[in-house]
């Protein structure tokens, strides 16, 4: 039997089931479709059950997609940078990165597929670099070994009260995550280097640990609003995450939290209630904004939700987390694939906009 046809069971099932793209409610799942039902939808509790079973294709599957979905939806970061040259992004960045100096260390499991080099978007003053990578997963024996991901860099110079350059990247994997890193980086010191930055200018990343508390929520909710282009139009905040802060001012009305809640997450219409109340939000450690969103593109209607999260302070109270935007949903009936990921562009543009102006008002 070929590996593509290979339905894991034993310890071959473990070692898919443990990987954290694999969720809990997930496993829940599988087990609730079958009529088993668990006092706790802990992994320690569900997975033996699920392992001492032998799962149908189409569960595997179903478990499969959660994975690649996961992993492969594209997650944006935004960064920052000061400009201190006369020539165009173009001409400073073209040709200036080395694909062979890129990936540097040999204990990894992947390497750089594809490489595109900046080419100009549009504008000599607004620049991408596409890439690619592959990875092997060895033990993953009944499926394909090889994975392959993709993720992009974008520049675009703006004028403000000094020349600065927005940067987006792109990422659909960890490890697309640290390719584009090592461009960015090695793309920094080519533009010290060249004169085209000063010797103290750095990227500069959107940080948890950049706002106050009320700020925070303020930011958040700002980037989740302030969306007016016609083909992208803001309709509600439906997920709100904090976590209680136990040093800030007790206010009587969510006392109750701070002594007994170490995080919570409310869903629903939430700016019609208390925790969208600005005298409470001195008090809250927000991490998460989930918001829905309509669209109308050329002949298509669709809608959309948009997380705006610092993930790395909700998995591990990491203060200096860094903001990602992601799409949790994404429906535009009709389109193209070349279509939605042209929506999905202008939508990350339009938020890129909103985020420059907020943060600039809000940072502490």
């Amino acid at each position: 039997m070929s590996n593509r046809k290979f339905i894991p069971a034993g310890e071959h099932l473990k070692a898919l089931i443990s990987q954290s793209k694999v969720s809990e409610p997930d496993i829940n799942g599988v087990l609730r479709s079958r009529g088993v039902f668990c006092h706790s939808i802990d992994k320690s509790d569900t997975a033996p059950l699920l392992i001492k079973t032998i799962i149908s294709p189409r569960e595997f599957e179903q478990l499969k997609s959660k994975i690649t979905s996961r992993e492969s939806s594209p997650k944006t970061i935004f960064r920052d940078l000061e400009w201190s040259s006369q020539d165009t992004l173009i001409d400073a960045l073209h040709q200036s990165i080395d694909a062979e100096k890129i990936i540097s260390d040999q204990f990894v499991n992947y390497e750089l597929d594809d490489f595109s080099d900046f080419y100009s978007d549009g504008s000599p003053d607004s620049v991408c670099l596409d890439f690619g990578i592959k990875r092997t997963d060895l033990l993953d024996e009944w499926d394909n070994q090889e994975k392959y991901f993709k993720g992009q860099l974008s520049l675009k110079k703006v004028n403000g009260e000094a020349v600065s350059v927005n940067i987006t990247m792109t990422h659909t994997s960890p490890e697309t995550k640290q390719v584009a890193n090592s461009i960015l980086k090695a793309a920094e010191i080519h533009l010290r280097d060249n004169g085209h930055i000063s010797n103290t200018a750095r990227i500069a990343e959107i940080r948890f640990n950049h706002f106050t508390n009320e700020n925070r929520v303020e930011f958040l909710r700002h980037i989740a609003r302030q969306q007016t282009d016609y083909e992208f139009y803001y309709k509600e905040i439906v997920d709100f995450q904090f976590k209680p802060d136990p040093d800030a001012e007790a206010d009587k009305r969510i006392e109750w939290l701070q002594k007994n809640i170490e995080e919570l997450s409310v869903k629903g219409d939430l700016e019609k209630t208390v925790f969208f109340d600005k005298t409470l939000h001195k008090s809250m450690k927000a991490f998460k904004l989930i918001a829905n969103y309509t669209i109308s593109f050329s002949t298509y209607i669709g809608t959309c939700k948009v997380s705006f999260e610092f993930p790395g302070y909700a998995k591990k109270g990491n203060v200096e987390a860094e903001l990602v935007v992601d799409f949790k949903a994404f429906k535009l009936a009709g389109a193209s694939s070349s279509e939605v990921k042209e929506v999905k562009r202008k939508i990350m543009k339009n938020i890129e906009t909103a985020k420059s102006n907020g943060y600039l008002k809000l940072k502490s």
